[in-house]
């Protein structure tokens, strides 16, 4: 992401601006003295810095002088965000080689194998290419800029996908030429986001399992998933997979977590182990994937993967709770939202939980 109109972060010994309260300085510290050393950026609204001292490991004094954004008269403090710009390239470069080294991702991987949204450009485009900045993408500072947009405008990750997807050339094939880039250290830091070992969901796509059907178990496919049930959830997605099950999708759970529902019935169902990360489970019919018994019939465990992809508001946390380390909810468009903001209502009176955040509710 960007921010605008910056200040300055001044370290020093090991210092950083900090989020955290600071821990009290000893006697000895002169807070003074330092403070003098930047008077002259506190007698006038201008661009100043942040400072932070360490001690021992420990921040002992933190203060912001001067201005971040002298437009809107908001000042530096401990607290403030810095855009370090490429400064942060070595440190995304060192991400990058410790997940190789961990076996989460390898440096010969495709980018597409991460960022699958990327088009295929006929040539190998690997990870290490956009480390030794010989990956041939376009630079999004450029791209957006013929976009009208300036270097200290905000945009989102999102939107520089979104422009880096759309180009159908690179400016030379990889390998072959060095150019400095930006956006293949951003698309690198998307790429370990996504470089989990492997992660697990269903999809319903009956189309996808008539070729798969075709083609038959232990062949390799290429398919465009998903985004042909409405035009709410994205586009398709093209992947590329091993077909290693067949089924006809029939389950059982003994649970008490489905309302007295016990046989369950997905269709004929297609397990494909693809090139760009997802080991997914097409399904032809609509049977959410709430259940790990479902993947259990398929020869899955849950457990075995780092991620697991699960739709519903509720429904999934009784089947994935008790293995996840953690669970993260992620809101979809549509009618089954689980953010009743996102929907528009008539008469509705006022202080209605949880529609008016700002009312405030006490006993009786």
């Amino acid at each position: 992401m960007m921010s605008a109109r910056m200040g300055f972060a001044l370290l020093v010994g090991a210092v950083a601006c900090s989020t955290h309260p600071v821990a009290a300085a000893p006697q000895t510290f002169d807070r003074a003295a330092v403070d003098a050393v930047f008077a002259d950026l506190t007698e006038s609204p201008v661009p100043g810095c942040a400072l932070g001292v360490v001690r021992d490991g420990e921040l002992v004094y933190g203060r912001g002088y001067g201005m971040a954004n002298l437009e809107h008269e908001i000042p530096i403090t401990t607290k403030s965000v810095f855009r370090i710009a490429s400064v942060s390239k070595q440190f995304t470069g060192a991400v990058v080689a410790i997940a190789a080294m961990e076996g989460h991702l390898s440096l010969e991987d495709p980018l597409r194998k991460w960022i699958p949204e990327l088009p295929d450009y006929g040539q190998p485009l690997t990870i290490r290419h956009a480390l030794n900045h010989t990956s041939g993408l376009r630079d999004y500072i450029t791209l957006m800029r013929l976009r009208g947009l300036r270097g200290d405008d905000f945009y989102t990750g999102e939107e520089l996908i979104s422009v880096q997807v759309r180009q159908e050339e690179l400016n030379f094939p990889s390998g072959s030429e060095y150019l400095y880039s930006n956006s293949g250290y951003f698309l690198l830091a998307e790429a370990v986001k996504q470089g989990a070992k492997s992660w697990l969901q269903t999809v319903r796509d009956p189309e996808a399992i008539v070729v798969c059907l075709e083609a038959g178990i232990g062949s390799t496919v290429t398919l465009e998933i998903g985004g042909k049930t409405d035009s709410l959830h994205g586009d398709r997605v093209r992947m590329t997979g091993r077909i290693t099950r067949i089924s006809d999708g029939r389950f059982e759970d003994t649970g008490p977590v489905h309302a007295g529902w016990r046989f369950f019935d997905g269709g004929t169902t297609i397990v494909l182990e693809t090139e760009e990360g997802p080991t997914v489970a097409l399904v032809t019919t609509r049977v959410g994937n709430m259940s790990r018994e479902q993947f259990y019939s398929l020869g899955y465990r849950p457990e075995e993967f780092d991620i697991m992809v699960a739709k519903g508001v509720v429904s999934p946390r009784p089947a994935y709770q008790p293995i996840a380390s953690e669970m993260i909810s992620v809101n979809t468009p549509g009618i089954t939202s689980g953010d009743m903001s996102t929907f528009e209502y008539m008469h509705v009176r006022k202080s209605l939980y949880p529609l008016d955040r700002d009312a405030k509710y006490g006993l009786l």
